[in-house]
């Protein structure tokens, strides 16, 4: 069922192809660029939302197929960030920051039923996820 629903991210693959943009902003704006905002995905969860309740097997898959790739995609991404000095402390817990892009994804799909759009996640960058690292 999983597999109907989307194509499993290989973040190690994003990353590995990803070129370094020598900037957080640079490295967003890449990945963006990519297409990997996964509109159908995230849609096909809102009707397994009931399911995925009842279900913790479905649910434990759908994190780590689905999820879980795309939020570690996120933390490369801010480790190459710290490693170049960008975060705003070299201390910040970037498993959890990491995480707020697909919340943030998950709670405009599931509870406010908007769709995910390029406004939508250069605000998530720019307006959420900058200003808390760098």
């Amino acid at each position: 069922m999983i597999d109907a629903v989307a194509v499993a991210v290989d973040a190690e693959e994003i990353l590995r192809n990803l070129p370094d943009g020598g900037s957080l902003v640079d490295d967003l704006h890449a990945l963006r660029k990519l297409g990997l905002n996964d509109q159908r995905m995230w849609q096909a969860l809102v009707g397994l939302s009931a399911e995925l309740q009842k279900n913790p097997e479905l649910g434990a898959a759908i994190h780590e197929r689905l999820v879980d790739p795309r939020v570690r995609v996120i933390h490369g991404l801010l480790e190459r960030a710290r490693i170049r000095g960008e975060l705003r402390r070299n201390d910040m817990d970037i498993e959890l920051l990491a995480q707020i892009p697909a919340a943030m994804v998950a709670y405009r799909i599931l509870v406010l039923g908007k769709p995910i759009d390029t406004d939508f996640l250069v605000s998530t960058c720019e307006e959420v996820l900058l200003p808390l690292v760098t």
